[in-house]
């Protein structure tokens, strides 16, 4: 899931969670928390949280289309360690020239 960029949260028993469809809910898979109708206060938080996650990727998605060098200007080709085909797509939005073994 992290590979194709999925927010996951294990551990919790379906039974413990379906009480609970249809409401609000933010999940946030990088710190286990998933808030089921989220004050006013968390729901700003995550937005705050997400309008800034929305900057990094663009400034990083930037950083990734240009070419890498050294200190003392050496190109450096980027590769990626992938698993899967299905990783290719990401690795390659990311700055990967290729692919390594």
């Amino acid at each position: 899931a992290r590979a194709s960029a999925i927010p996951v949260l294990s551990g919790l028993p379906l039974d413990a969670i379906a009480r609970y469809a249809g409401q609000p809910a933010v999940l946030d898979a990088q710190c286990g928390v998933l808030a089921i109708n989220p004050n006013d206060a968390v729901s700003g938080y995550y937005q705050v949280a997400q309008t800034l996650a929305d900057k990094r990727q663009k400034q990083q998605a930037q950083a990734a289309a240009q070419l890498a060098y050294s200190r003392d200007n050496k190109r450096i080709d980027i590769a990626a360690n992938i698993g899967t085909a299905l990783e290719a797509p990401g690795a390659f939005a990311n700055g990967a020239e290729g692919v390594g073994l």
